[in-house]
């Protein structure tokens, strides 16, 4: 029954995150402009997204690699982003949760396996 926790929650908390973030995309928006330009912002807004379903993606298959991928983005992210702290924990602290989830995952399968 733990292992079946820490198979779902880091699948289903990565996909909330992603629809969430997916959410700051819309502020693109704006009355007055061309539809070429909601569409490259659009776009561009969903990067981040992309990036996360691959990772998500990755994570799926390959839960240590994927929990890692998460938790150096996490890292990367409040290294780069100069938001004061608690922006920055709320915003980047679930993608190192989330990370932990994962890598904990692969470890408890592994460990299952040898046994």
């Amino acid at each position: 029954m733990k292992h079946k926790i820490f198979l779902w929650l880091p699948r289903v908390l990565a996909s909330i995150y992603i629809l969430l973030l997916a959410i700051f995309a819309l502020d693109v928006f704006i009355p007055g402009q061309t539809i070429s330009y909601y569409i490259a912002a659009f776009f561009i807004h969903l990067i981040p997204n992309f990036i996360l379903a691959v990772i998500l993606l990755i994570a799926w298959k390959w839960s240590k690699t994927g929990g890692l991928l998460f938790m150096l983005l996490s890292c990367v992210m409040f290294y780069f982003f100069k938001n004061p702290l608690p922006v920055n924990i709320g915003l980047f602290g679930p993608l190192l949760l989330i990370g932990v989830l994962f890598f904990v995952e692969g470890y408890l399968i592994k460990t299952k396996e040898r046994k």
